[in-house]
């Protein structure tokens, strides 16, 4: 599977320079494949912790999304020499990584971008159906707000346990 990527390039290049980012790549390989290879590392990375609560095209258009690949894509250039990240560029990360667990604990949102569920309340008014034995609860679309239920719970469907239309 294709990842769209959160950030280019010329990105990186903005902040580490072309010759910055040509001196950390291989010259004896396919330099395009080798930063595309990264830049696709570190938007599996953000993906990792964030896949669960946002969806990969409303990330895409995040710029704090973007300046974390950035930098993760910095950072993995730099491993790729063996080389340590400066004392910056490793802060960066560290801030970057911690604030990516938040996210995906649910302790922290990215600013202005719309979550996969929505976590408004919802009100579900019930009735018992008194029409077979064994009474069932059944939620009133009709009076109730909210979209379906998520995280395995059963929705309410317009059929009994045995398919017959209520």
């Amino acid at each position: 599977m294709a990842l769209t990527p959160y950030c280019t390039r010329a990105q990186v290049e903005t902040v580490l320079s072309e010759v910055g980012v040509n001196n950390r790549l291989p010259s004896d390989s396919n330099r395009d494949a080798v930063i595309d290879s990264t830049i696709e590392r570190a938007t599996a990375k953000i993906n990792n912790y964030c896949y669960t609560r946002y969806v990969p095209s409303v990330l895409a258009t995040s710029e704090w999304v973007t300046w974390c690949c950035v930098t993760l894509v910095i950072h993995y250039l730099n491993k790729r020499r063996n080389n340590p990240s400066v004392g910056s560029v490793a802060e960066d990360v560290d801030e970057y990584i911690e604030e990516l667990r938040e996210i995906k604990a649910g302790r922290m949102d990215i600013a202005g971008l719309a979550t996969r569920y929505d976590t408004s309340p919802s009100v579900g008014n019930y009735v018992v159906d008194r029409r077979y034995k064994r009474s069932v609860v059944r939620r009133v679309e009709k009076i109730s707000t909210g979209g379906p239920q998520v995280d395995g719970l059963k929705q309410h469907t317009t059929q009994d346990d045995v398919g017959r239309a209520i």
